[in-house]
């Protein structure tokens, strides 16, 4: 076990993986994964909260893990079982299909409603994490609750479990995974009603969107899981799929409107604008074709200044907002943020999400600890 307490300690904990992976005669075995302790003080309402959002949005958190790591799976059903299907178990409901994303909005209603319901901390463990076992995906058998027979009085002192995710010596992927679990467990702290079943109409497509649209509420995270996604189920990008419902359109659940331009995945070309740093002019062709716009006035820069300007920022500054470089300075608009994550290195992207992740450890600082 490593304790993390910055982003830096993740950067040196990924590079000692790294090399252990490396060595000769050190294997380690598909049953071995990465599990998350966030240690934290919440209320009873909060910790009901996060089951809600954890057993609604669970198929997404499945989509985005290696099909060995999903739901019905024999892994899964040894070391971290589904949690909507031992509620539904429990309560009599319609356990959700490992094969079918859209489980019926009447049987989510009735877990979220079943989950809801709970009085005491004690209940609540019982009923999400059921037989005194920790194999479940959120695992609560590590809390420590002094509870009263009011859930809005009931305090807790949580060490709280996630344990779906599988082994990685990537800074990167634990990075998002850590922002991932840190938004459901923010959200839960955030929110005073329980979040509503969805509709059976609804796609995975369209619960993603609404996932991170509602309760991530992080770009650069949701392009990371799209292009993740897209990766482990041989699909196109559901940035690209999805278009139906972002071009303009309301996803279910958000009110965030969508325009095309600031949402499509790859950078796009042009044959005739010219950098506004540089002034060259950008080709049509080739990886210089690429460009980035500025998100309010749509000012246009080559890739090349881009990461030259993103180097700076990030390695000499220190600073994760990068802002437009218009002449005159008078634009502080950011960059389309699937734009910047295709057009900068990994080594780029990596030291821009430790530093998003510098500043947001910084801003919940007394609420999530990691």
């Amino acid at each position: 076990m490593v304790l993390l307490q910055s982003s830096a300690d993740l950067t040196r904990s990924s590079r000692s993986l790294q090399k252990i992976e490396k060595m000769q005669g050190i294997t380690t075995t598909h049953i071995v994964g990465l599990r998350l302790h966030f240690r934290q003080d919440m209320n009873s309402a909060a910790l009901v909260r996060l089951c809600q959002l954890f057993v609604k949005h669970e198929d997404v958190l499945d989509s985005v893990v290696p099909k060995s790591r999903r739901t019905g799976t024999a892994l899964s059903n040894k070391y971290f079982q589904s949690n909507a299907v031992a509620v539904a178990n429990i309560t009599e409901g319609s356990p959700p299909s490992s094969t079918d994303s859209t489980c019926r909005s009447s049987a989510q209603k009735q877990l979220l409603e079943a989950i809801g319901a709970c009085n005491t901390t004690k209940d609540l463990i019982d009923l999400v994490n059921p037989g005194a076992s920790s194999s479940y995906k959120l695992n609560l058998r590590n809390v420590a609750a002094t509870t009263t027979a009011s859930t809005a009085q009931s305090q807790t002192t949580s060490f709280i479990e996630f344990r779906q995710h599988s082994r990685t010596s990537n800074a990167l992927k634990i990075q998002s995974w850590l922002g991932l679990c840190g938004a459901l467990i923010e959200r839960a702290m955030l929110v005073t009603k329980s979040p509503l079943a969805f509709h059976s109409s609804r796609s995975l497509n369209e619960k993603f969107e609404t996932f991170f649209s509602t309760v991530v509420k992080n770009p650069s995270l949701q392009s990371f899981y799209e292009q993740r996604q897209a990766s482990l189920n041989g699909t196109t990008s559901s940035t690209n799929s999805n278009n139906s419902n972002r071009n303009g359109r309301k996803v279910a659940g958000s009110k965030v409107k969508h325009r095309a331009v600031a949402n499509t995945a790859e950078p796009p070309t042009t044959k005739e604008k010219n950098c506004g740093c540089c002034f060259q002019k950008i080709s049509a062709k080739g990886k210089s074709a690429a460009v980035c716009t500025c998100q309010e006035n749509g000012h246009v820069f080559c890739a090349s200044c881009i990461r030259k300007y993103a180097t700076a920022e990030l390695f000499e500054n220190s600073n994760a907002r990068l802002r437009c470089l218009a002449l005159g300075g008078d634009c502080k608009s950011e960059y389309n943020t699937r734009q910047l994550e295709a057009i900068l290195s990994a080594k780029l992207k990596l030291k821009l999400r430790e530093l998003q992740y510098v500043k947001d450890v910084a801003t919940k600082q007394g609420r999530v600890m990691w």
